[in-house]
């Protein structure tokens, strides 16, 4: 009726015929009005023609009530769809309950099949007592083995939960990986602006050298437990490598100067909401002890300068950000690049943190190569706040393996502290020691394993990120789903 021009006679039935349309692209992810011109889509509008309702995937089916509800939704005719889009909501909603929908009334069947459902503990009273029936006809052989049955039913329901478990985690690194990689897509975006086209500001430009001077460092230089450093959360440090004055980069500087508002924006961005809604103390607080999805930012540019966030005065004298990891990994090449962990450069006794990096590099408008622009997640938070599955049972480790089955990330790590002798390079990374999972992960597949680890029978579950590639691995006691602790490892599943 829009297509025919006939506005004055619309009505709710003309809004549920579009959210039918809605609800098929929703389920096919295909469009379902096509043509090859705008006019060819127009006349397949106006005669209600729609493409058919079939899977995305050959494997997969379409539901017959969905089908059905789509259909009723979009009839060409007002009259034969539903009354309202109030009762669309409502089939849509029992669909969604498993309730018999109006738009394709059950057969007995179908009755029988949804009672059943719906009363799971009467149909296994009922079960049982056909079971007991069996058992008192054909002896306790009959009763071993439909034991056992049942205790392999609760057992892959274990199993089934755990997986369960395991991929709504994978599916939230994923997301946190996402929000890195957007933001990291906003920096290198503001920066090549500023480097190309923004003006010397008046911002302070804070030197590595600034930090470590009484008087010259930014006032708001604070500890902070995080990073175990004084940082400033209101302005970035540039470290500039020997031999580079400052004042022959102090012009390129001030223009990135008010660069320092979308650190500081781009990281309370990155946390969970509400941080928009956090005083200015809070949001201070949450910058310095890493309330957000990163834990570094920043920018190298080619004359050899470090432009950091937060700022801190940790760094080397000797350090050249142009052969640590981070920079050869995304350096005049195009597209976001995650690299190998490295072990974090500072001036710590103590040692220092395996951090990350996502690295991007910087372009002109005429293909000139500006820089690389970075963020960091450092591994402690990766582990503790990332991959932690403190609702399971029996848990013995985690990592984040690459498409290889290479480890990139282990919880072996955590809270560990590293000597960094050569930070010119990331570490070496180890194949995952189960040859089952690494064969799957080569195969794209996302599965489970059953291995003997130290010397104890676990359950191994691993899911594809796909943002990144990568894979969320979990290793659990078996005994937790089996109980059975016998260090022979049954047979695996992918």
């Amino acid at each position: 009726e829009q297509a025919a021009g006939e506005n004055q006679d619309l009505d709710g039935r003309s809004d549920e015929y579009s959210l039918g349309i809605m609800l098929q692209e929703l389920v096919t992810l295909r469009r379902a009005v096509t043509g090859t011109t705008a006019v060819e889509v127009l006349a397949h509008a106006l005669a209600g023609r729609r493409e058919p309702i079939v899977p995305p995937d050959a494997r997969e089916r379409i539901p017959r009530e969905l089908v059905a509800i789509i259909d009723k939704a979009t009839r060409r005719s007002r009259d034969q769809r539903y009354a309202s889009v109030g009762e669309l909501a409502d089939d849509v909603r029992r669909y969604l309950r498993g309730d018999a929908i109006r738009a394709r009334p059950d057969n007995a069947l179908q009755r029988m099949t949804r009672w059943i459902a719906r009363h799971r503990e009467a149909s296994l009273l009922a079960f049982l007592l056909v079971l007991l029936l069996s058992v008192l006809a054909i002896g306790w052989e009959v009763v071993q083995r439909k034991s056992q049955e049942l205790a392999g039913v609760r057992q892959q329901q274990k199993i089934g939960a755990f997986l369960s478990v395991v991929a709504r985690r994978s599916h939230q690194i994923d997301n946190r990986f996402l929000v890195l990689q957007e933001a990291l897509e906003g920096l290198a975006t503001a920066a090549t602006w500023a480097l190309t086209r923004g003006a010397p500001s008046e911002e302070n430009v804070y030197f590595h050298e600034d930090y470590n001077a009484p008087g010259r460092a930014p006032a708001d230089l604070t500890r902070s437990e995080l990073y175990r450093w004084d940082v400033s959360t209101d302005y970035p440090v540039a470290y500039c490598v020997a031999g580079l004055e400052h004042e022959a980069i102090l012009p390129t500087l001030r223009r990135l100067g008010p660069l320092r508002h979308h650190f500081q924006r781009m990281f309370i961005d990155s946390a969970p909401p509400p941080s928009r809604a956090l005083t200015l103390d809070q949001q201070r607080g949450l910058l310095r002890e890493g309330g957000g999805a990163m834990d570094y930012a920043y920018l190298v540019l080619p004359e050899g300068v470090l432009y950091l966030y937060p700022g801190m005065g940790c760094t080397p004298d000797d350090y050249d950000p142009r052969v640590a990891p981070f920079y050869p990994l995304a350096a005049h090449k195009h597209g976001k690049f995650w690299g190998n962990p490295y072990i974090d450069s500072s001036e710590d006794v103590t040692g220092d943190d395996l951090v990350l990096p996502c690295a991007t590099s910087m372009y002109d408008e005429q293909g000139k190569f500006l820089g690389v622009a970075a963020v960091e997640m450092m591994f402690n938070r990766i582990i503790s706040q990332c991959m932690a599955l403190t609702e399971v049972p029996g848990v013995r480790a985690m990592a984040l393996l690459d498409p290889d089955g290479h480890i990139i990330v282990d919880s072996s790590t955590l809270n560990k502290r590293f000597k960094n002798s050569d930070f010119a390079r990331g570490l070496d990374l180890v194949p995952y020691p189960v040859p089952e999972v690494v064969a799957g992960i080569r195969a794209g597949r996302s599965g489970h394993q059953d291995a003997i680890r130290d010397r104890e029978k676990r359950l191994i579950v691993y899911f594809r990120l796909e943002t990144i590639g990568w894979y969320y691995l979990v290793e659990a006691s078996a005994a937790d789903f089996t109980g059975d602790s016998d260090t022979a490892a049954p047979p695996s599943r992918d």
